[in-house]
């Protein structure tokens, strides 16, 4: 099983660097796409971000192989990351983590819980040119999809979003499970997916999948932190867990 999560767009660097720790896979690419950006003359239109946060971005890509480095697990943050709740972990979580739980990244690609990682801020949408490649996602092609694969997962937990289950789904074998969790309440009389909770139950379910260590596709179902299972609602490749009353 590989577990799939998104980046988040805010950092945290002020922890300590513990152990165990590791290098991103992709380090040369990353380089490739830091020096893109510094030659890049329309950055704040392409990454559509404000004055401010675009003048942040760029201080940190000029600082990028100089700067601070942090583990993924402790450098991401956000609603998602704060229902992953790392530091509930213990030893054999994290050596769990490590080999099941992947997080897509526009700058990284491929990202391990314990890879160390510098501050930065890039979208995998982000329209941004490198060398012969219009976009992130041209750039990446089927790079990331083969370190998935290289894993030799039975099947794919998808708990990330759109944007990036893009840059790998098509290059994936059409026999390769991609189950994808979806968390509802009853609101207004009818099922909804409230964005804000479903955010925190990605990073919930994604920790209960690696504290439970779970390896086999039923198992998936057993979840039952304040959302159940409903069978009526699913479908092979999408587990609908409902919000109890």
């Amino acid at each position: 099983m590989i577990i799939l999560l998104a980046p988040s767009k805010t950092m945290d660097f002020t922890g300590l660097v513990n152990k165990p720790k590791s290098d991103p896979l992709f380090i040369k690419e990353a380089q490739q796409i830091v020096s893109s950006v510094s030659e890049c003359d329309n950055f704040q239109e392409l990454a559509k971000t404000s004055d401010k946060l675009t003048t942040e971005t760029l201080t940190k890509f000029e600082k990028w192989g100089s700067g601070p480095v942090q583990r993924a697990m402790q450098a991401y943050v956000g609603i998602v990351y704060d229902g992953l709740n790392f530091k509930s972990w213990n030893l054999e979580d994290i050596d769990f983590a490590q080999k099941h739980l992947r997080t897509l990244s526009g700058l990284y690609g491929y990202v391990r819980p314990c890879d160390l990682i510098e501050q930065y801020r890039l979208e995998m949408q982000t329209k941004l040119p490198v060398g012969d490649n219009k976009n992130l996602y041209s750039f990446w092609g089927d790079k990331i999809a083969k370190a998935l694969l290289a894993d030799k997962p039975k099947f794919i937990v998808n708990v990330t979003s759109e944007e990036y289950t893009k840059s790998v789904r098509k290059f994936l074998p059409k026999n390769l499970p991609m189950i994808t969790p979806k968390f509802v309440e009853q609101k207004d009389g009818k099922l909804k997916d409230i964005t804000i909770y479903t955010k925190t139950m990605r990073g919930i379910y994604a920790s209960w999948l690696v504290k439970s260590k779970i390896t086999n596709i039923e198992s998936l179902k057993e979840f039952n932190f304040g959302y159940k299972y409903n069978a009526e609602l699913s479908t092979e490749d999408q587990l609908t867990f409902v919000k109890l009353v």
